[in-house]
């Protein structure tokens, strides 16, 4: 954080805390610092002129900690540098495609015209190292493993994700289905979870295709395929 004549910061660091304080240098300035609603800090001082507060700095450490910055249905991933940060999730393409060309996800990604996946021979992709999705649309069975929860979501057709609820308290069972659209997903290096996108028979065939061709796929059977997506 650069400084300014009228702020000053004390950072601490050591075995007991780690912690910063900022103040202002001039008692009759208004200052105060928030984290809004899309994860930004923003700092703000008062202007008594207009009566009203001025925004002073900002910060964001990368594009994918914006909320739903891909918009629905899409993968955020701030380490692809040289390429947009956003892709469609398996089986979903750009809803406006010039906009996404443009670089602008805010649309995101419907379903590929034409597929269905209800009672279709479909399977999941595995898409690796993500923050799962916003769970307000999810139902959760604490009762069902990982396998347990593939074949809950692939025979209900209104399901069209799932994942591991897990958590160290319960000794890996647990069980996250989807039944809406999928917001705020974005890919983490060392990190995240493993997310369950639901496609059809001809969806797991191109990815079949393109997993043999990088020689980087795994697949489940004999119920269903259970594909590898970076």
């Amino acid at each position: 954080m650069a400084t300014d004549p009228a702020s000053n910061y004390n950072f601490v660091n050591n075995q007991d805390e780690v912690s910063i304080m900022f103040g202002v240098t001039d008692p009759t300035i208004l200052s105060r610092m928030v984290v809004n609603e899309s994860g930004m800090q923003q700092r703000f001082t008062w202007n008594r002129h207009e009566n009203k507060w001025f925004g002073f700095w900002s910060a964001l450490k990368e594009q994918c900690d914006y909320y739903n910055h891909c918009g629905p249905n899409s993968n955020c991933n701030s380490y692809r540098s040289d390429v947009f940060e956003c892709t469609c999730l398996p089986g979903y393409e750009p809803k406006y495609p010039r906009e996404w060309y443009l670089r602008d996800g805010s649309g995101g990604c419907k379903r590929k015209l034409g597929m269905s996946t209800c009672q279709n021979r479909e399977g999941s992709i595995k898409v690796a190292r993500v923050k799962v999705p916003d769970t307000s649309v999810t139902c959760v069975d604490m009762s069902l493993d990982l396998k347990q929860c593939e074949i809950k979501c692939l025979s209900n057709c209104s399901c069209i994700a799932y994942t591991s609820a897990y958590s160290e308290s319960n000794s890996g069972i647990g069980c996250l289905t989807y039944h809406g659209d999928l917001i705020d997903t974005r890919t983490y290096t060392n990190a995240g979870q493993d997310l369950y996108v639901r496609v059809n028979v001809a969806e797991l065939g191109i990815c079949l295709i393109n997993f043999i061709a990088t020689n980087s796929f795994i697949i489940s059977w004999p119920l269903f395929f259970n594909l590898y997506h970076p």
